[in-house]
């Protein structure tokens, strides 16, 4: 019997370190979804403009829904690509309707993006061995995963 588990063990393929990690950020990305919203004193506003939009408003945000979730995924990626056109197109066009129909949950879009992509590039410049910007996107897609498991 336990010589069974061993050679199940000696046949799994080695993960490399670098994709742990970027599973482990993924998980953190969604975890931070799940608590949210944060409360003002967790928040390190970047300015006082991102204070000023986003604070008074904390208390009405709820946790974001899959769909939502999933969008911010998306325009993650895009900000990884440096797709500034298609984020714009997104934006402009209102194309997140479907996913964030009140201006409230367009908010809660907002802070989300803003907040996960700082999170991040936080972990990709933190990281003890050098990540690649296009790496990141294994990152997003374990959160994608794991929002996608939870609905």
């Amino acid at each position: 019997m336990a010589w069974d588990r061993i050679d199940w063990l000696y046949a799994q393929r080695p993960v490399p370190t670098r994709d742990v990690y970027l599973d482990l950020v993924g998980g953190e990305l969604y975890e931070l979804c799940l608590a949210f919203p944060p409360t003002p004193d967790e928040i390190a506003f970047l300015d006082e403009n991102a204070r000023s939009r986003f604070a008074p408003q904390l208390d009405r945000m709820a946790p974001p829904a899959v769909d939502l979730m999933l969008a911010v995924a998306d325009l993650l990626d895009w900000e990884i690509d440096h797709e500034v056109e298609r984020i714009d197109d997104y934006m402009r066009n209102e194309r997140y309707r479907d996913v964030a129909p009140t201006p409230i949950v367009v908010e809660t879009m907002h802070l989300l993006y803003r907040g996960l992509l700082e999170r991040l590039l936080e972990r990709q410049e933190n990281s003890t061995r050098r990540v690649l910007r296009r790496e990141l996107h294994k990152a997003i897609a374990s959160f994608r995963r794991r929002a996608q498991a939870h609905g």
